[in-house]
């Protein structure tokens, strides 16, 4: 069945009559104004520019007025469009970020001032009549995050060093995935984990994660700034106290690849 058409006052144009292209209104026969959604948006928006200040100050005033009702009407909104504002704000982070940045720039020093004390006198209240909240939940953040922090920290200090590059906890993520939860050096489990540098910064290393490896505590702190060649020789000396053994099995494998000791 074919939707009933209606005229618009304003364009003239046979549009369905629906309140998909006209707004509500209750005192009209089908309930709907005269005008188009198109036409109407098209003559605010022409008001607005001619009365921009008048409109402004109307708007001051109607938030002004019915303050607790708007707040009660916006977290309404949210509970029911949860999904859906989670949602646009994956997609749009960098647009909306990008806008808040702007905006900011845009803000009077006297009125950022104000902003900032009323927020901190918002927050200090809020943390007194919450005091169990904050720590349980650093400490869940901490724990779901625990590889960003801790990337966060080694990038500061690299910088502090000057060494170049940078990493993040998704890079630390896989590198663990990619050793199967085994510490470089020694091939143990991990159950306690610690990131090395392979080659040290101080010796002109990078913080890439190219340069970087899962180990355990014991490794990392015994490598310290040591070279990775030169850790493995200390390494091997610990696991075959006796040189000739050391010796006998680089020969043994320099016979098998060359057919000679030398």
């Amino acid at each position: 069945m074919e939707k009933e058409l209606k005229r618009c006052a304003t364009c003239n144009e046979f549009k369905p009559s629906s309140f998909d292209f006209f707004h509500k209104r209750r005192d009209s026969k089908d309930g709907l104004k005269s005008s188009c959604k198109k036409c109407l948006n098209k003559k605010q928006r022409q008001f607005r520019e001619l009365n921009l200040e008048k409109t402004k100050e109307w708007s001051r005033n109607f938030k002004a007025r019915n303050k607790e009702k708007i707040a009660e009407y916006q977290r309404k909104w949210r509970s029911e469009n949860k999904e859906w504002l989670d949602n646009y704000s994956k997609v749009n982070r960098e647009r909306i970020n990008k806008n808040a940045r702007e905006n900011r720039k845009k803000i009077p020093p006297e009125k950022k001032k104000k902003i900032l004390e009323s927020n901190s006198k918002r927050s200090a209240a809020w943390r007194k009549n919450n005091p169990d909240y904050m720590p349980k939940y650093h400490k869940k953040y901490r724990e779901v995050k625990k590889e960003k922090i801790s990337a966060i920290r080694r990038n500061y200090k690299a910088r502090k060093k000057n060494a170049c590059g940078n990493h993040n906890g998704d890079d630390i993520i896989n590198i663990i995935k990619k050793q199967n939860n085994k510490c470089f050096w020694c091939d143990c489990d991990l159950s306690k984990i610690h990131i090395d540098h392979y080659i040290p910064l101080k010796k002109g290393g990078s913080n890439d994660a190219s340069n970087l490896v899962a180990s355990c505590p014991k490794c990392n702190q015994s490598k310290g700034a040591k070279m990775p060649w030169v850790f493995n020789q200390e390494k091997a000396q610990e696991l075959f106290p006796d040189k000739k053994v050391i010796h006998a099995t680089a020969d043994a494998l320099l016979i098998a690849l060359y057919g000679t000791k030398q």
